[in-house]
C-alpha cells in the first residue's frame, strides 16, 4: 500500500496533501470511467449478436472491478 513517507522528495504532510487532492479530484471521473467499461459490454450484449456477449460482459466487470482495486 501507499504510504506517505514512498513519495520521492516529499514531507510526509506534503505527500498526504498531493494524495488527497489528486484522489479527491480522480474519483468521480474514475467511478464514471469504470461504469462505462460495464455499460459498454452490456450494451454490446443487448444489441450485438456475438455467441461470446455474457463472456464480455464478465471479463468487462473484471477489468472494472481490478481497475478500481488498482486506484
Amino acid at each position: 500500500t501507499y504510504t506517505m513517507h514512498d513519495a520521492p522528495g516529499l514531507e510526509p504532510t506534503e505527500a498526504g496533501v498531493t494524495m488527497a487532492l489528486l484522489r479527491g479530484a480522480l474519483t468521480t471521473p474514475g467511478h464514471a470511467a469504470w461504469a462505462a467499461i460495464v455499460g459498454a459490454a452490456y450494451a454490446l450484449r443487448r444489441f450485438g449478436r456475438g455467441r461470446t456477449a455474457a463472456r464480455n460482459v464478465a471479463a468487462a466487470l473484471v477489468l472494472a472491478a481490478a481497475l478500481h482495486a488498482l486506484f
